[in-house]
């Protein structure tokens, strides 16, 4: 299986284990809402496309990131701050910093700080009613931090 997910032959199921439930944006599932408004901000990121082997636990896993923006050079993870820590994360970077400084890329994590910088009016009505309130309780969120 491991094999047909780095190929590309194979992607698991698009939604998220802690949602349950999909994110839509224009028509297209996301993992997470998170996810679907990145998508937004940047519509040239190919979702899902890049896949890299990694080892954790003396295993090998395949990783596949969260964008991969062949325009501007980068691969982007998109995560929770908080859960930007622990082995298997620290492993998974590992690799994907690997992999963008063999092929002159960079390796930008996407948090709810990026989110919060981003300057463009969000439109709502593009995301499916679940990951729009999510996206809104984002930023509500911020604003009191």
């Amino acid at each position: 299986m491991k094999e047909k997910i780095l190929s590309g032959e194979f992607t698991p199921n698009t939604n998220n284990r802690n949602t349950h439930w999909d994110s839509m944006y224009n028509g297209t599932k996301y993992r997470s809402s998170w996810e679907a408004l990145y998508q937004f901000f940047n519509p040239n990121a190919e979702y899902e496309q890049l896949r890299i082997e990694y080892e954790f636990k003396n295993s090998r896993h395949a990783y596949i990131v969260d964008f991969v923006d062949h325009k501007n050079s980068a691969v982007i993870e998109v995560k929770p701050k908080s859960l930007c820590q622990g082995d298997k994360f620290i492993a998974k970077m590992s690799a994907l910093t690997q992999w963008a400084e063999l092929n002159s890329y960079t390796v930008i994590i996407v948090d709810e700080y990026w989110f919060r910088q981003q300057d463009i009016k969000i439109q709502y009505d593009q995301f499916d009613e679940n990951t729009a309130r999510k996206i809104k309780k984002l930023y509500e969120t911020n604003k009191k931090n």
